[in-house]
């Protein structure tokens, strides 16, 4: 009688997210930048054998790439550069999405709005924090505080650029004595305070549609929570294997 084989006990996927913090003070208005330094993921890439069946993990490993000049004033309207894109120093292709996160501190360490700035759906802009030369042709903005890169990349390869610089917007300044929306802030309170911008990435495997799980893209009825994260799965469903 043929002895039946025993199939290998199916391994769980682990995300292991290492944060690498790099920070500076400016005058003015001080600028702590901090580099969220990613991730090693050891997921499951099945590699088939007809006969034994065997399984392998992969090495996935991304790095983010950041150019960042220390030590530089930062002021209302003022281009820092900030260059920002990740690297595959694994050894198999990957997914990536990114969050870009600010925080605005007050010198009297009040917690200010520090927003991406945006355009919505209705055509309003809101936000404190521009993004310069964001790269919207192949970053898709999530709406979820993600970044999602529409290719796939391969070992030994980087990610073209999210962007490649911030400014504090001039919408923190206003010409009112006394704003007449307690939402509202003066400038007086932004100066002197301080600017953290955490940049965090996060990698996946390309095999079919992990990273739409991995990312919680779907809500309780399988449908995409929103119109970006469906546009997000078109552009990876053309790269994923």
């Amino acid at each position: 009688m043929k002895k039946k084989m025993k199939q290998p006990a199916k391994m769980s996927r682990k995300t292991f997210l290492s944060l690498k913090r790099k920070g500076v003070v400016s005058l003015g208005i001080v600028a702590i930048f901090t580099l969220g330094f990613v991730l090693v993921n050891a997921a499951n890439n099945r590699k088939s054998d007809l006969v034994t069946n065997d399984f392998t993990v992969s090495h996935l490993e991304g790095k983010l790439d950041e150019t960042f000049e220390p030590g530089t004033e930062t002021a209302v309207n003022k281009e820092i550069k900030k260059e920002v894109k990740v690297a595959n120093t694994g050894n198999t292709n990957l997914f990536v999405r990114v969050m870009v996160l600010p925080e605005m501190v007050s010198k009297d360490g009040i917690q200010l709005p520090a927003n991406i700035k945006k355009t919505t759906d209705t055509g309003t802009t809101a936000g404190q924090i521009e993004l310069l030369n964001y790269n919207a042709a192949e970053w898709i903005d999530g709406g979820d505080d993600y970044y999602y890169y529409t290719k796939k990349i391969a070992p030994e390869k980087s990610s073209t650029s999210l962007f490649t610089g911030i400014k504090l917007d001039e919408s923190v300044l206003t010409g009112q004595a006394k704003p007449s929306n307690p939402n509202e802030f003066y400038y007086e309170v932004y100066d002197g305070g301080s600017l953290k911008i955490a940049i965090k990435a996060e990698t996946i495997t390309t095999d079919g549609d992990n990273y739409q799980t991995a990312w919680n893209m779907k809500d309780e009825t399988g449908a995409f929570k929103s119109t970006s994260l469906e546009n997000v799965a078109k552009a990876l469903d053309k790269e994923k294997e």
